[in-house]
């Protein structure tokens, strides 16, 4: 190994370098030093988690249209009036396909003035056109818009992000 490669960097504290002939491997989450002779693994003591932030909108992409998404408190309350119960109860399996284009419905209205459910059905027939169907539906745009609107903690979102990678 070329030891030159590391002159100008600083080793973190705790970290050594072998002198033997090796190979440094560098992951997301620890550094592994393979030695040719035996196999020796550091790990850093709090590795680094990258933060996963709630996005700020939800998006729907339908004929070359990218349309914005995300409730806003008034448009809960209306569908939480209109259903007689919470929103997050439509998480326990996948809604009908009627609420979750009520859902995207308010969700679009803050944010494109003048939508009408009936925009949002002609827009979701152009998405099945497109090849799309239900489920990807259900995942790429609702289980969003709850995202991008504060349903989830962090570590709920944390968790998601893991189990999509």
């Amino acid at each position: 190994m070329d030891t030159n490669v590391t002159e100008n960097f600083e080793m973190p504290e705790g970290v050594e370098i072998q002198e033997e002939e090796s190979t440094i491997i560098v992951t997301e989450n620890m550094v592994e030093e393979v030695a040719v002779e035996e196999t020796f693994v550091e790990k850093f003591e709090n590795p680094v988690k990258p933060v996963v932030k709630r996005p700020m909108f939800a998006y729907w992409e339908v004929c070359g249209n990218r349309y914005r998404l995300k409730l806003k408190t008034a448009g809960i309350q209306q569908l939480e009036n209109k259903y007689k119960r919470n929103l997050m109860s439509f998480l326990d399996s996948m809604p009908s396909l009627s609420i979750m284009l009520e859902v995207v419905h308010m969700a679009m209205t803050p944010w494109h003035k003048g939508v009408q459910l009936k925009h949002i059905q002609a827009l979701y027939d152009k998405y099945i056109d497109e090849g799309n169907d239900q489920m990807t539906f259900w995942r790429d745009v609702f289980i969003e818009v709850y995202k991008a609107s504060g349903f989830f903690t962090q570590e709920m979102l944390e968790s998601m992000a893991d189990t999509s990678n």
